[in-house]
């Protein structure tokens, strides 16, 4: 990435929840959705209309008394299933997508929230975390999604070593630390 900016985009691309984050000049901050929510459920569908819907409002149509309908028209927890080649037809909207896709859509929701705040914000690169246990499968899988999403630059992360680095911006001691990633879909360990 040789004459590129640094990156300014940290993104949490989780099994069950998402979030991104920025660096804007110095200062790290989590953008909210509307109602100063931290994170957006991952979770991918098309509503009654026809429409996209990502967040908040799938999951709601997922989990909450979902119809037979809503249950095929929606899909969650798509990060255990990237790297396969396995796709997804969505009776409402005749589509079929594959996990890539579908990340890739929950991706641009979250740099649609980031541009909301910050419209002249460079969304050009961004890292994306992942499991420690990605296989290159699912990790180059995650690289394509954040490319279908609009991010040219794709840098991943290993979530525990994520972690480390966050803490390592404010620690000035000579310590070692053991780090630990409850997430929704993996619990990762690392020792740093």
């Amino acid at each position: 990435m040789s004459n590129q900016q640094n990156i300014s985009i940290g993104i949490d691309l989780g099994t069950t929840n998402s979030s991104i984050a920025i660096n804007n000049n110095g200062n790290i901050e989590i953008v909210k959705k509307a109602g100063g929510v931290e994170y957006t459920p991952s979770v991918f569908g098309f509503n009654k209309a026809g429409n996209k819907e990502v967040g908040q409002k799938a999951y709601d149509s997922f989990y909450k008394s979902p119809s037979e309908e809503d249950t095929k028209n929606y899909k969650p927890e798509i990060k255990r299933l990237m790297g396969t080649s396995e796709s997804f037809y969505f009776e409402r909207s005749d589509t079929k997508m594959g996990p890539e896709e579908i990340s890739a859509e929950i991706l641009k929701s979250l740099k649609e929230d980031l541009l909301r705040k910050y419209p002249d914000f460079n969304t050009v690169s961004a890292v994306i975390t992942v499991p420690a246990a990605f296989s290159v499968l699912q990790s180059e899988a995650t690289k394509r999604a954040g490319n279908l999403a609009g991010f040219k630059h794709v840098v991943l992360l290993q979530e525990p070593i994520a972690a480390a680095v966050a803490y390592g911006f404010t620690n000035i001691k000579n310590e070692n630390w053991l780090i630990y990633d409850l997430g929704g879909g993996t619990f990762d360990v690392a020792l740093v």
